[in-house]
């Protein structure tokens, strides 16, 4: 049975709606890098937007070169420590498969449908809207307060280091990023380029291979183009990349398909089924030749390749590895590299080792007791499998947005949050902040 406090939530709840709309009609993926927009003109917008939104809310802002910004209440000007919620307004491209406008925000039946309504502009400007209600509640605190907006989250965490070079972090904090209940541990992520070589003449037969391949999904779509001008497109299902299971990865689907291609080489084809045997449809490492170290039932490693293409007779394919907090990068890296197709070579291109938050932070016990507060679920902290800001930014853990069962929606077609669920997110958020001002 849930609990449920009533109030001003409801009341403004269509000031919310109409700043999370704003938000989304901005298609805030990364872009071309010019000086005035690190990452693009798309996520240097949906910055803008979100500052604009929080002076209209009556917060003091700060950009810091188009990388990242913040929204401010200032309780004591004696002190520079605060409370921060970080979170990002860059997303992933739309991608296939819509029922709905991707960059609008669609209201039907309760529910919320739009790019970034869950990852993560939603969560984002909930946090901005409960600390909205918290100034306007008149009450006063002992820290200051700043809600963060990141805008290279999706595509390495880039932004970070523009905001550690001004700024301090904050003394306690949270990403809405992830899942409730609160997040003590991430587990470890280790990114794989492979490059396999090959003779002159063996990748005759196909020329190039396109797709939106990006580190953090899995690639619904992958085009092939033959030697001989056609091309062969291949339709999968968009996933986070830590949730595999929950896609259909088209990069994959095409090496199972053309492993017995006749236009191409045997060498061609023998990679293929290589990459067919190793990662179609095997996301905990079962076609790895050794996994004696882990233990696939209990998911300690997981596999999402997202990126292929060829190069100077190359074939470059690059994976993410997921694995547990129990085990180390160095294991993980003797199963790659005991699964090589020959004439390979295996390059380290992202390395994050398990974030793990001592579970007895009172961080943790404040999010605990708000996270029960407003649901009445179990609030113990979990781990998952996400990489969120909480790596980067000191003093910040994963909170939120979705909860339990809701997986598989972010980076979808048709990503979407109950109005209500939403409702509950700020109201969680806004008790959480509350406790950790004091």
């Amino acid at each position: 049975m849930e609990k449920w406090i009533p109030g001003a939530i409801d009341e403004q709840i269509e000031d919310y709606l109409n700043a999370l709309q704003k938000m989304v009609r901005i298609e805030s993926v990364e872009g071309n890098a010019t000086p005035e927009a690190p990452f693009g003109n798309g996520p240097k917008q949906a910055l803008e937007q979100a500052l604009s939104i929080a002076e209209d809310w009556g917060f003091q802002t700060v950009s810091i070169d188009n990388a990242v910004g913040y929204a401010e209440w200032i309780n004591d000007s004696m002190t520079n420590d605060y409370v921060g919620a970080l979170g990002h307004v860059d997303v992933v491209p739309a991608g296939t498969g819509w029922s709905y406008p991707s960059f609008e925000t669609t209201i039907e039946n309760g529910i919320v449908y739009g790019r970034g309504v869950l990852d993560n502009k939603g969560p984002t400007m909930a946090v901005l809207f409960a600390a909205k209600l918290l100034k306007d509640s008149g009450q006063t605190f002992k820290k200051n307060l700043r809600v963060m907006f990141g805008t290279n989250e999706e595509t390495g965490s880039k932004d970070l280091p523009f905001y550690l070079a001004k700024e301090q972090p904050p003394v306690y904090g949270f990403t809405p990023d992830s899942q409730f209940p609160a997040v003590y541990a991430e587990k470890g992520v280790v990114g794989i380029r492979y490059k396999t070589s090959f003779l002159k003449g063996d990748l005759d037969g196909l020329t190039a291979i396109r797709g939106d391949f990006i580190s953090s999904s899995v690639p619904d779509e992958a085009v092939f183009i033959f030697g001989n001008g056609t091309e062969k497109t291949f339709y999968g299902k968009r996933a986070p990349s830590n949730e595999p299971q929950l896609g259909e990865n088209a990069i994959t689907m095409a090496v199972e398909n053309l492993k017995d291609h006749s236009t191409l080489s045997f060498e061609l084809q023998a990679f293929f089924n290589w990459a067919s045997t190793t990662f179609h449809d095997k996301h905990y490492g079962e076609g790895l030749t050794s996994m004696n170290d882990l233990n696939i039932s209990d998911m300690a490693i997981q596999i999402t390749p997202y990126k292929i293409e060829i190069k100077e007779e190359q074939v470059i394919v690059e994976v993410s590895f997921r694995y547990s907090v129990d085990y180390t990068e160095a294991q993980v890296l003797s199963l790659i590299k005991e699964s090589n197709f020959k004439n390979t070579t295996v390059e380290v291109i992202r390395s994050m080792p398990p974030k793990i938050l001592d579970r007895t932070h009172p961080m943790l016990e404040i999010m605990k007791r708000t996270y029960e507060e407003v649901t009445g679920l179990d609030g113990t902290p979990i781990v998952t499998t996400g990489a969120t800001y909480a790596r980067f930014m000191p003093n910040i853990i994963a909170f939120g947005p979705s909860f339990p069962g809701q997986i598989g929606i972010a980076h979808n077609s048709d990503e979407y949050m109950y109005i209500d669920d939403l409702k509950r997110n700020i109201k969680i958020y806004e008790l959480t902040l509350q406790e950790m001002l004091q």
